[in-house]
């Protein structure tokens, strides 16, 4: 876990959008995706749950995102 990635799940929290964030910090949205499917797999619970061109936070995200 890098302070980078955490900083790009910060991003998507706040805008509640991967294709905002990416926009915001001038990355690929790709490599936002990436970033957070590392985080999960490395923390082992979900960061963000995937509706159709939304997302929103689970409880444990909530948790890391306010540490």
């Amino acid at each position: 876990m890098d302070i980078k990635s955490l900083e790009v799940f910060k991003a998507v929290a706040i805008e509640q959008s991967i294709t905002k964030a990416a926009e915001k910090l001038n990355y690929v949205q790709s490599n936002v995706t990436a970033r957070i499917q590392r985080l999960e797999q490395e923390l082992g619970v979900p960061l963000l749950y995937r509706y159709h061109k939304k997302i929103s936070l689970p409880l444990q995200a909530v948790n890391y995102y306010h540490m």
